[in-house]
């Protein structure tokens, strides 16, 4: 349930490591290269930030509640995947028209 804030403020921190700086637009950039493999992300493809609309494209998971008795034994055990798709054949396509992010020169420049 908590896996995504996790995984966005361990790649959010990575950045900051990576650009040696807390400035956010440099953070920015960072972010907007971001790939992560499959295997990091335990999941079945590769993810990588879309730079336009800033949106993770990872695997979807189709899943349903782990009704078999074996979850009884492993209180984790809650879901059962019924199917995977790739991010690029999931992705909103549309979503670059309607996202205008805002330019670099408009955004304020922090960094502590």
């Amino acid at each position: 349930m908590y896996y995504n804030g996790y995984m966005a403020t361990l790649e959010l921190l990575r950045a900051v490591e990576r650009v040696g700086s807390t400035n956010n637009i440099k953070v920015i950039k960072e972010l907007e290269i971001l790939k992560v493999s499959a295997k990091d992300r335990i999941q079945h493809f590769d993810a990588y930030m879309n730079p336009t609309t800033h949106q993770m494209q990872q695997t979807v998971y189709l899943a349903t509640a782990n009704d078999e008795a074996a979850w009884k034994k492993d209180n984790d055990d809650l879901f059962k995947v019924l199917a995977w798709s790739k991010p690029q054949d999931v992705e909103d396509t549309d979503a670059p028209k309607a996202c205008k992010m805002e330019s670099y020169e408009a955004t304020p420049s922090y960094e502590m």
